[in-house]
């Protein structure tokens, strides 16, 4: 009876059973799911892991409304549990690199154009980094050092688990995807611990993390711009439904749209 006891309180205690109940979330809503897949940090030659990638395919057709391809997307996921009180400092983003990172992602033609934001705007209005703050600082109540606070950690998990996997391609075997996404995403179990420094308000809604990140890669020191999807578990269906709302979208008409191109 004790060490039923005990077994109780280590999976109590265990940040597993979120970690778990997240992957069989995702596999309900059709996502291909790969849980703690280890891999060799750049920077310390350590493995690591990261909690979860999901995947998943979203048709593409061509102007007929036939299926010609699919477009995957993948989210690296690190799951936290959120016990401490957590504060954020908003600010205005990078203009010029936020734009960029969404040409990157949406694979927008910008070579006839001048004013690239605009054509983002018209091409992306709804695109979920498209806002007009984003958070760069945070700290938590009990940490002492940097290294030592679970937003500092998730981050260098996320960032570096998306550098690694991102020359892997996809995890989906039968994939014949014509684009291909992946997306660094910190879920945590509840936005009830994240506060605004400015207001001293809750934070209700999900948000991006603007991030300036330096590694190592191939003996090669980088900095690559990033923004990581601050995500609350209980918002996590309202995130995975603006992702096939908004950027799937966005690709499937620039797709169709250059598909015409070829065919006139």
């Amino acid at each position: 009876m004790n060490e039923e006891k005990e077994i109780n309180t280590i999976i109590e205690k265990s940040g597993n059973t979120f970690h778990y109940g997240v992957a069989e979330g995702l596999r309900k809503k059709g996502w291909t799911v790969m849980i703690s897949p280890y891999f060799t940090d750049n920077l310390t030659d350590k493995p690591r892991e990261i909690d979860i990638i999901a995947e998943r395919s979203f048709d593409t057709n061509d102007m007929f409304g036939r299926k010609n391809g699919a477009i995957n997307i993948q989210i690296l996921i690190e799951c936290k549990k959120v016990d401490d009180l957590t504060v954020f400092w908003f600010d205005q983003p990078d203009r010029k690199e936020l734009i960029g990172s969404i040409v990157r992602e949406i694979n927008i033609d910008t070579s006839e154009t001048y004013d690239i934001e605009s054509t983002v705007k018209s091409l992306a209005p709804n695109h979920r980094h498209l806002k007009d703050e984003v958070a760069k600082l945070f700290t938590a109540k009990s940490s002492n050092k940097q290294e030592q606070e679970f937003m500092f950690k998730a981050i260098n998990q996320s960032l570096n688990s998306m550098i690694y996997f991102r020359k892997r391609g996809s995890i989906i075997h039968d994939s014949s995807s014509r684009r291909f996404l992946q997306l660094p995403v910190i879920l945590v179990d509840s936005f009830k611990n994240f506060y605004r420094a400015d207001s001293k308000r809750n934070i209700d809604n999900n948000f991006s993390l603007e991030i300036n990140y330096a590694y190592t890669e191939e003996k090669r020191s980088r900095t690559e711009y990033f923004l990581i999807d601050i995500v609350d578990y209980n918002k996590l269906d309202l995130f995975l439904t603006e992702l096939e709302k908004n950027e799937i979208s966005y690709i499937r008409e620039l797709l169709s749209f250059k598909n015409w191109e070829e065919q006139e």
